[in-house]
């Protein structure tokens, strides 16, 4: 296998797991370009060595001066289709223990976002309020935010009321969508909250 070849490799490998485990996904979002390629790297290679082994075990193959890579260059296609096939099932197994909002708050908590923290223990259980630069405030229930998705700057919530603060910051509340939602929710067929949802921006 070639140093190139065994590069993309390694990418792919790794780039599987940051896209399907819910705890290296969401922490790769934060990460600047040169830790996301890194890290990508670091994974991939470590699967790869893994991904040797289980082949040279399999296959009672020995690994050349202890170098697993080396392998593995003659069966680049084997290689790379064994590493991604344990990507995917480490991905799984991990996700079976952190699902997406558990691993949302342990990367908040680890990159010491409080907004975020609080954001993600009140995920659809009590409403919190917002409020932007232009002083319009939403007072309602999150359904998503931040670390939880690809647009990492906005707060998706379902709105129960809205209002202002006036010049002394304090909060006044003017609409009252909650009635309106519960009214749709019962009467028009197909309908749920989360079709009053909004997106805030968080930055």
């Amino acid at each position: 296998m070639g140093a190139v070849s065994e590069l993309l490799s390694i990418v792919l490998v790794g780039t599987t797991v940051a896209f399907l485990a819910n705890l290296a996904r969401y922490w790769f979002q934060r990460q600047s370009g040169y830790t996301y390629f890194f890290g990508i790297l670091l994974i991939g290679w470590l699967l790869f060595q893994l991904s040797a082994v289980v082949l040279g075990t399999a296959l009672k193959w020995s690994v050349p001066n202890g170098n697993a890579t080396q392998l593995l260059s003659g069966h680049p296609v084997l290689g790379t289709t064994v590493g991604i096939f344990l990507a995917i099932l480490i991905s799984l197994l991990a996700n079976c223990f952190c699902d997406s909002r558990r691993a949302a708050v342990v990367v908040a908590e680890y990159s010491g976002d409080l907004i975020e923290c609080l954001l993600q223990q009140s995920l659809r259980e009590y409403p919190v309020e917002l409020t932007l630069e232009s002083r319009k405030s939403y007072v309602g229930l999150v359904v998503n935010s931040g670390v939880a998705t690809f647009g990492e700057s906005d707060i998706e919530l379902v709105p129960l009321f809205t209002g202002y603060r006036n010049d002394s910051g304090e909060l006044k509340l003017t609409t009252a969508y909650d009635g309106v939602i519960n009214r749709v929710q019962s009467d028009v067929q197909g309908h749920t909250y989360r079709d009053f949802r909004v997106c805030v921006p968080k930055n």
